[in-house]
């Protein structure tokens, strides 16, 4: 089962690749972030089966592909977020990567709050699926070692 997790994670990673870097903020539209809502899905799928099926070495290695780009998701998230609350940059400024506020390219199109709300969570989903997945292993290693 943890090889079903994986993949969904895996998924869930390219589909967070896509909706971030396929845009092209056509009229200031930055619509495809919302794509973030099927990475949520396939990481909330992915997390629980972790949850409850503690991944071997083996597996653990092949999550880190999916690892980097969560890594890398989580990185735009925050300095997403970061940049709507401290200089109120837009989402098409963000995916475009202009996070400072001298230069806006592009004006708000009122879901800024909605995306990095979205983003920070589909971010933390995946870190907390591998957290739990991690606290599983430690578990299931304390029971064979108390027997």
């Amino acid at each position: 089962m943890a090889i079903v997790a994986i993949v969904l994670l895996s998924l869930g990673g390219l589909n967070a690749v896509f909706a971030i870097e396929a845009g092209t903020c056509t009229q200031g539209d930055a619509g495809n972030l919302y794509g973030g809502l099927i990475t949520v899905v396939l990481y909330m799928a992915g997390g629980l089966i972790l949850a409850f099926n503690p991944i071997q070495w083996r597996q653990a290695i092949a999550l880190l592909p999916a690892a980097a780009i969560a890594l890398w998701h989580s990185v735009f998230a925050l300095r997403f977020a970061l940049g709507y609350l401290a200089d109120k940059i837009s989402a098409c400024d963000a995916l475009v990567g202009d996070f400072t506020a001298q230069s806006r390219g592009y004006e708000m199109d009122g879901s800024e709050a909605a995306l990095a709300v979205l983003w920070l969570g589909l971010s933390s989903i995946f870190w907390i699926a591998i957290f739990l997945a991690w606290l599983q292993g430690r578990r299931r290693v304390a029971l064979s070692a108390n027997q």
